[in-house]
């Protein structure tokens, strides 16, 4: 008889994930699923938007676009309670005291995108902290901020950055050109098309 001994709480919530982006996607839009992993954050998108709300989702009520393949997923062991892969995503990132997943839908195409951070809610925050001690806790978290936007998206540009963070563009630029210096994040282009990503 053989055994799985890759067979973590970790490698459960990863299957359960990727199930999750095939029942719900909406093949018949544009794009197919895709899967993105970079060192510390793996990101899965599908086509198609939820047929229920996202709080709904977490929560764990379930309404999948695929039900033949909700059965053919039951028959190998996954996905075997409906509703329960999220919620259990979620769970077990909360107690591997990773920073918690993060579910968003886009539109015009309809995709959904499931955020999976590998990183300690800490790790980056302690780095920023250590090579900047003379700011103001204030500082402080807008970089955090600036950070998981990043973790969260890829890259952005100075603008968007600025929004989500709730700062000027000039005050984004002082605190992304502070943490491209740093290392923790790196720059892309010139001027206008300038792109921030996370490392």
């Amino acid at each position: 008889m053989l055994l799985r001994v890759d067979d973590t709480p970790v490698h459960k919530a990863m299957r359960e994930a990727l199930a999750n982006a095939l029942i719900h996607a909406n093949y018949y839009d544009r794009r197919g699923l895709v899967i993105h992993r970079r060192p510390q954050i793996i990101t899965i998108a599908n086509p198609g938007a939820f047929r229920i709300s996202i709080l709904d989702a977490v929560s764990g009520l379930s309404d999948p676009r695929n039900y033949t393949l909700v059965k053919l997923l039951n028959l190998i062991g996954i996905g075997e309670r409906a509703g329960s892969g999220i919620p259990n995503i979620y769970a077990v990132w909360k107690k591997q005291g990773w920073k918690a997943p993060v579910l968003e839908e886009r539109f015009n195409p309809d995709r959904t995108i499931l955020s999976l951070v590998l990183s300690k809610t800490s790790d980056k925050k302690r780095a920023i902290n250590t090579s900047d001690k003379k700011r103001t806790p204030k500082s402080n978290d807008r970089k955090q901020s600036i950070i998981e936007y990043l973790d969260i998206h890829k890259s952005g540009k100075t603008g968007e950055i600025a929004s989500y963070v709730g700062i000027s563009p000039g005050r984004a630029r002082v605190y992304l050109q502070e943490l491209v210096t740093d290392g923790l994040i790196v720059a892309e282009g010139s001027n206008r098309n300038k792109t921030y990503q996370s490392k």
